[in-house]
């Protein structure tokens, strides 16, 4: 997305709104990294909450990442 593609500038807002609408979709890389960006507060304030949301979801679609990350948030 646009934090890593090279020539682009740096806009981690945007990629982060990139990642929430693909979890919204059901992408479960979506959903990992949105929680990436609530728990890191990268293009948005940090919100554990709404993290352990989309980490939750990512682990129902059976993501071994999220349930690691969730386990360590807690």
């Amino acid at each position: 997305m646009h934090e890593t593609e090279k020539g682009l500038k740096k806009d981690l807002v945007l990629s982060t709104v990139y990642y929430e609408q693909s979890a919204k979709w059901g992408s479960v890389e979506g959903m990992v990294a949105t929680a990436k960006a609530y728990i890191q507060g990268l293009g948005t304030k940090s919100d554990p909450k709404k993290a352990k949301i989309w980490l939750k979801k990512a682990v129902e679609q059976g993501s071994k990442e999220a349930k690691l990350m969730l386990k360590n948030l807690r």
